[in-house]
């Protein structure tokens, strides 16, 4: 029991660690990881099956951290994340969800570095349009409900298709802006007459 209550305040911990690492990477193209220099090199532990969730000051679930694995290292690499999914809640309509290959929760920071197909999606409801947005790397502030990245980016919305390079997306306002080179096609969904298998 005593474990449960402390792994909240490791995620913590964890989070204020990725701010100090921050400075540094804001100065990347992209989010680079950090690899292990040797193969003795060993985390100080592992957690598999991770699953954290945030609350906030009415007891309201606003938050949800999974990932396959986690492993912890004490140097600038923090916490390495196997198949990490982020699932976000905000006041207008569905959750959004994050999901990615890989992730790093550098210490002193409040950021997550994904990486390797990172899919950000969110189903319609009455409030707004279902989404999907597509890229390989993407920094994400949970406390904000902030991400952004460099690379490129793929949104789909109700058949249009948006390219562009670079993104911020403020979740909580329902804004994605794509920095350059955006281009939009509209891609009209046909009706079948057989059921897709």
């Amino acid at each position: 029991m005593l474990e449960r209550q402390r792994f909240p305040l490791l995620l913590v911990a964890l989070a204020i660690g990725a701010l100090l690492v921050q400075s540094l990477l804001d100065e990347l193209n992209a989010p680079e990881f950090v690899k292990p220099k040797s193969g003795a090199d060993r985390p100080d532990y592992t957690m598999t099956g991770l699953h954290t969730r945030r609350f906030d000051a009415q007891g309201r679930v606003v938050r949800d951290l999974h990932a396959e694995r986690l492993d912890h290292y004490a140097d600038a690499r923090g916490s390495l994340m196997r198949e990490p999914r982020l699932e976000t809640r905000t006041a207008l309509g569905k959750p959004w969800r994050i999901a990615a290959e890989e992730g790093q929760a550098p210490p002193e920071q409040d950021r997550i570095l994904l990486r390797r197909n990172v899919l950000i999606s969110r189903e319609a409801s009455l409030n707004n349009q279902g989404l999907e947005l597509r890229t390989d790397t993407l920094r994400v502030t949970p406390e904000q409900n902030y991400a952004e990245t460099e690379a490129p980016a793929e949104l789909r919305s109700r058949g249009m298709v948006t390219t562009g390079t670079g993104l911020k997306a403020w979740l909580d306002k329902e804004q994605l802006q794509l920095q350059s080179d955006v281009r939009g096609q509209y891609e009209p969904t046909s009706r079948r007459t057989t059921p897709r298998r």
